[in-house]
């Protein structure tokens, strides 16, 4: 099935994107791929060296729990249309690139 990707951080803005690509999912018989991306800068360790922060598993839950809130607050509990969702720890234009491959 064909989907349309949309991404979401709580703003009225992408609240309205999530609106309408529920809309047009429904028109046209496709499903809504929703993409909650969030990220953890690096820190550094000594001049000019850069290391990852490890993504705390609590954050990982809390990132899923975000954007069930937001898919929930924006189309209610039953959409009249599928919806899959992503989380991930990633700058948003990347995660939504990777999401949209095949869209």
């Amino acid at each position: 099935m064909s989907r349309i990707v949309v991404g979401v951080d709580g703003s009225e803005n992408a609240d309205a994107a999530l609106a309408w690509a529920a809309e047009e999912a429904r028109l046209r018989g496709m499903t809504v791929h929703v993409v909650h991306a969030w990220d953890i800068p690096a820190y550094m360790t000594a001049p000019g060296v850069w290391a990852p922060i490890e993504t705390p598993e609590e954050l990982v839950g809390e990132a899923r729990a975000r954007v069930a809130e937001i898919v929930t607050r924006v189309l209610g509990d039953a959409p009249d249309v599928e919806v899959q969702w992503t989380t991930a720890r990633a700058a948003p234009a990347t995660a939504l690139l990777e999401a949209a491959d095949g869209a």
